[in-house]
């Protein structure tokens, strides 16, 4: 998981109730930590290196991991399909596999 030359998205549990998600674009050469807001559901990201900016996927990880030794992967996905918050839930769609014909 150092440096990738595709996109990719890696879904983080911490604390039981603490999503995080770790995105690496193509098009990019960095990684972004996307935090959910477990009260409202909002996607924050700030954009300040060594807190959710890195120079890899492993760095963010490493991040989350320092954050909760427990942190955990939940998923892994080739693309962000979309998001939904309602008052009650949250989702997150994900395409967790792309075929190629």
């Amino acid at each position: 998981m150092s440096s990738i030359d595709y996109t990719a998205h890696y879904l983080y549990q911490i604390k039981t109730t603490q999503f995080y998600l770790v995105s690496s674009l193509r098009t990019r050469k960095d990684a972004t930590i996307i935090y959910i807001d477990s009260a409202t559901g909002d996607l924050v990201h700030r954009g300040i290196p060594q807190v959710d900016v890195f120079p890899s996927v492993s760095d963010a990880i490493e991040y989350l991991k320092q954050l909760d030794p427990l942190a955990k992967e939940i998923t892994s996905a080739a693309a962000i399909i979309g998001y939904i918050v309602t008052p009650k839930q949250a989702r997150l769609f994900l395409a967790t596999q792309v075929l190629f014909f």
